[in-house]
């Protein structure tokens, strides 16, 4: 009973609910790490600090990796199985050897090799399986200690944030008002007008990845079928670094006043220009003097900015 209520106790947490759910019933907790006795399908004998994935073809079984960054659930052999044998493995929490090729750095995150039973190490990113504690000198194979996540080799996932304070106009006349019931903010169609937003980046940003500019918007009026533009460009500084603005996105609008959301292009924080943390002020300015002006209120009634989540 006491091993069901551990199990019960880690499937609260959401991350791999099905392959625990799958696994539970082969599942030991010793210590400092969840075992699972599973089947060795690979063809091969396995020994201890072999990388594998699970086998979604047969139950209670493991595999070769199926691909580099594999986002199927990963395990470490824990003892000698012979091919078609059944053995312990690691699934989660600590292993104290895990095969791995190359140069490894303590915290550095380790990701799987195509039908390759040594792991390799990098930044946060799609199917990474674990944190290595220990490092490894490389070139060439090596061994290290490392924590498995509970999850499956955890693919991105993309999130939100929010801008903080309020919007601070910089130019022209932007004005708050009601539109359709909602608040919103406009800006005016016979002049340039700008505004000025910021954000933290957030904690589980993949920085390897940029962040758009993302808007709930609808025009005052119904714009007509010809003049139906409004372009938008952006000024982004990071940390208040000097930054340039963007050659900006024209969007087309509806001959209608319904909602609709936009998602930049071009008006985005680049990959690899911020970190964790960073402050980003992001002036918005609406662009008069693009061809076929929308002679219309341009209505918006959210900012938000789309990040890439490694969690």
């Amino acid at each position: 009973m006491a091993w069901t209520n551990l199990i019960d106790k880690v499937l609260d947490d959401p991350f791999g609910f099905q392959t625990f759910n799958q696994l539970k019933d082969n599942i030991l907790f010793v210590r400092d790490h969840a075992i699972a006795v599973l089947t060795n399908s690979t063809g091969a004998q396995r020994v201890a600090g072999d990388v594998v994935v699970q086998d979604t073809a047969v139950n209670t079984s493991f595999v070769l990796p199926d691909a580099a960054n594999s986002v199927r659930k990963v395990f470490v052999v824990l003892e000698t199985i012979a091919a078609a044998a059944a053995g312990n493995v690691g699934i989660a929490g600590y292993i104290a050897s895990v095969k791995v090729n190359g140069t490894v750095t303590r915290g550095q995150y380790l990701f799987t090799q195509n039908a390759n039973v040594e792991a390799v190490s990098g930044a946060v990113a799609s199917g990474a399986f674990g944190i290595a504690l220990t490092a490894a000198a490389g070139p060439g194979s090596g061994t290290v200690s490392a924590v498995l996540f509970h999850n499956a080799g955890f693919g991105n996932t993309t999130r939100y944030v929010q801008f903080e304070e309020s919007a601070i106009i910089v130019s022209g006349a932007p004005a708050s008002d009601t539109f359709d019931n909602v608040t919103v903010l406009q800006l005016p169609n016979g002049a340039d007008s700008e505004i000025n937003v910021w954000f933290r980046v957030p904690p589980d940003a993949v920085v390897s990845a940029d962040i758009l500019l993302m808007l709930s918007f609808a025009p005052n009026t119904a714009p007509g079928a010809t003049n139906n533009k409004v372009k938008l460009k952006t000024t982004a500084k990071v940390n208040n670094t000097a930054a340039a603005q963007t050659a900006g996105d024209t969007i087309t609008l509806a001959n209608d006043t319904n909602w609709a959301s936009y998602t930049a292009t071009v008006n985005k924080i680049a990959a690899s220009t911020y970190v964790a943390g960073d402050l980003i002020q992001v002036k918005i300015l609406r662009d008069t003097t693009v061809a076929n002006n929308a002679a219309v209120l341009f209505n918006i009634s959210k900012i938000a900015f789309r990040y890439t989540s490694s969690q």
